[in-house]
């Protein structure tokens, strides 16, 4: 792979501070905004942390969900959950992430 003019090449699998968000469950439970979990997502953003929201139910659900919570100003993105992914490493992939909890810990 030709390396771009101008471009640092970043080490191959760090973590990212990314984090995909999903709404049905997480941010929003039984119709209602998870307190708990709208906290921690404002503590991740606090941090530095670029955030997405997406769900099975598609983008403009999210984007409602977020704007109906009043919390659209914490992400850089509302999109579908995706069905399929292209990946040269296939689900392996998946080993270079890392699950966050509401409580704020993480698992590895």
């Amino acid at each position: 792979m030709k390396k771009l003019a101008g471009t640092k090449r970043a080490p191959r699998y760090r973590t990212r501070r990314v984090v995909a968000v999903d709404v049905d469950g997480t941010i929003m439970r039984a119709g209602a905004g998870c307190s708990q979990t709208i906290a921690r997502l404002r503590q991740l953003h606090a941090g530095g942390f670029e955030m997405f929201l997406w769900s099975a139910r598609g983008a403009e659900y999210a984007r409602a969900v977020a704007a109906r919570l009043q919390v659209t100003d914490l992400f850089t993105q509302f999109v579908t959950k995706p069905g399929y992914i292209l990946d040269d490493e296939g689900w392996r992939w998946i080993r270079f992430t890392k699950r966050l909890t509401v409580e704020g810990g993480q698992e590895t």
